[in-house]
């Protein structure tokens, strides 16, 4: 991948979410290979600084990582709080999810459940407080890994 390419790209996210902080990192999975996909993501996410949650990594669809993605950018893991961001939240989605082949595995440390209630592990070293959150999506087809990371003050 042309580096040119993804650090526009990393400005871009980070010109359009001033909040919070926002990670993308996209590297070749072969470095992190492992035969189980918990102890790849591990491997990865370890290596940018964030905390492994082995077995508690949850494998989403395409779509539902979409979506959170939209979410991440727009406002918050919870809900879009910025409406007017949602064109070029939808764009930078698309762009990120387009880096990996269609086949690609999506995984979250976000789960959501029915009554609007939320599970979540953290990826960073904060122990979680009502104040703080930390979330998003990471990504591996058979060449490449990278995630899309919020970490948010409230």
């Amino acid at each position: 991948m042309m580096g040119a390419v993804l650090n526009k790209f990393r400005q871009q996210l980070k010109e359009h979410r001033r909040w919070g902080k926002i990670h993308f990192d996209i590297n070749h999975r072969m470095i992190f290979d492992s035969a189980e996909d918990s102890l790849t993501l591990d491997a990865y996410v370890v290596s940018l600084g964030y905390i492994g949650i082995g077995d508690r990594w949850t494998l989403r669809s395409r779509e539902w990582a979409r979506e959170f993605c939209i979410r991440i950018l727009t406002g918050t893991t919870e809900k879009i709080e910025y409406e007017e961001f949602l064109p070029e939240s939808e764009r930078l989605a698309d762009c990120f999810m387009n880096l990996f082949n269609p086949n690609a595995k999506c995984y979250s440390n976000w789960g959501f459940i029915t009554d609007g209630e939320t599970t979540w592990e953290s990826g960073t070293s904060i122990v979680f407080y009502r104040d703080f959150i930390d979330g998003g999506v990471v990504m591996m087809d058979d060449k490449w890994i990278g995630l899309l990371w919020v970490e948010d003050n409230f």
